[in-house]
């Protein structure tokens, strides 16, 4: 069994790793296939690209097309009980959500990664990321 395990998220990496490297972020018609395709995959790998390719997005000042990517990463990740994958996709979620200035919607997402961070057993420099990002929320909840 675990031998199969082992050779099925191998083999589940090197194909999202050949994905990725052939789908640049600016061929979004490539991105929008693989996205489309991301339901296929099981949960923590699906959550996986759609954090990735969420952040990807958000990198590039594209906070609203990432903000879905990122909602959708962080169920995922909770879905499967990864709670460290969650905190860092409700972390990102959140950080999109405020600079599109829907702080209600930010609030709530670093709230869920403080409290997921906080349950892990050890910090996590995720966590500090989590922490800077309470730190420059400009909503009033965020300041507290």
């Amino acid at each position: 069994v675990q031998l199969t395990f082992s050779l099925t998220l191998v083999g589940s990496l090197l194909l999202l790793t050949a994905l990725l490297v052939l789908l640049p972020v600016s061929a979004g018609t490539g991105w929008n296939a693989l996205m489309s395709m991301a339901t296929l995959f099981a949960d923590p790998e699906e959550a996986a690209l759609r954090l990735g390719y969420g952040t990807l997005l958000r990198y590039r000042d594209r906070n609203s097309e990432a903000l879905p990517h990122l909602r959708r990463a962080y169920r995922r990740y909770r879905s499967c009980g990864d709670n460290q994958g969650a905190a860092a996709a409700a972390t990102s979620w959140s950080v999109a959500a405020n600079l599109l200035g829907r702080t209600r919607v930010a609030d709530a997402a670093l709230i869920a990664a403080l409290r997921l961070f906080d349950a892990l057993p050890a910090p996590t420099p995720a966590s500090g990321y989590a922490l800077l990002a309470r730190h420059f929320d400009a909503s009033p909840q965020g300041m507290a």
